[in-house]
């Protein structure tokens, strides 16, 4: 494994805006939101951070390569001084279980200690264990957990 992170093109940019917003909804959806609240929600939150199609407020994308194949993205982005945040990570399905995950995970720590970070922060969604497990194996702890139930 040789990984290594690019800055997305601006036209792999404007593609992960618009497959990035659906799967964000869905994601939302699947821990319970409501499907208007979850388009709301998605939609402002690439309003906010894409303006004319590039990224603001110090938001960095990226493709993540093994050599020359892109098996994933990563998205980073300033959350607070010396805080930075994982806004999303995702291995192509086809690449996944082969360590890529953690990799990328330890090169997002590179990137913001670079930019002067003590911390790097993140979410993960209460259905996906094997992220959660993977966060956890790499010393990330929990802070809060919010919790609900159908009625």
């Amino acid at each position: 494994m040789n990984l290594s992170l690019r800055p997305m093109s601006r036209t792999d940019l404007d593609t992960y805006r618009e497959v990035g917003t659906q799967s964000y909804i869905e994601e939302l959806i699947r821990s319970g939101m409501p499907k208007d609240r979850a388009r709301e929600s998605a939609t402002t939150t690439m309003a906010e951070t894409f303006v004319d199609g590039e990224p603001v407020g110090g938001n960095e994308f990226f493709d993540v390569l093994d050599g020359d194949d892109v098996v994933g993205l990563l998205w980073l982005g300033p959350q607070s001084p010396g805080t930075w945040y994982v806004m999303d990570i995702e291995i192509r399905q086809e690449f996944r279980g082969r360590g890529y995950g953690r990799a990328t995970m330890l090169l997002a720590e590179d990137v913001a200690r670079g930019h002067g970070a003590s911390h790097l922060g993140l979410n993960v969604f209460g259905h996906n264990p094997n992220a959660r497990a993977l966060y956890e194996s790499l010393g990330y702890q929990t802070q809060s957990v919010r919790m609900r139930k159908p009625l």
